[in-house]
């Protein structure tokens, strides 16, 4: 007998899914807003966002803070955006080795 994996997921049919990825990839900083207000909304409907969307939720504050630090011509040697840059890559790389973790849980940085 064949069985059935049922995975739950924020998104409500596909074309949610399509706009969220058109808005993360358009060159307008006001659609990478609206991307940011659709990864909440999708946070609020579920306890937890997969790694992969808390991400991009980050890289996507990353692209709006340079953009205004470029309207501003403002760069700080400790800015918001090297900040947002290390959470990013900390969320990035949390997400990839989830599944490590999970495997090898007794190595986990998180059980110390």
């Amino acid at each position: 007998m064949a069985s059935i994996t049922l995975t739950v997921t924020p998104f409500r049919n596909d074309q949610e899914v399509r706009k969220l990825i058109e808005l993360a990839y358009s060159n307008a900083i006001e659609d990478k807003r609206e991307a940011i207000n659709k990864i909440n909304e999708l946070e609020a409907r579920i306890s937890q966002l997969p790694m992969g969307l808390g991400s991009l939720k980050h890289i996507l504050k990353i692209e709006i803070i340079r953009s205004e630090q470029e309207e501003q011509n403002r760069t700080d040697e400790n800015s918001a955006l090297q900040y947002a840059c290390a959470v990013a890559v900390l969320k990035f790389v949390d997400a990839v080795s989830a599944p490590y973790r999970v495997h090898h849980s007794r190595l986990s940085y998180r059980n110390i």
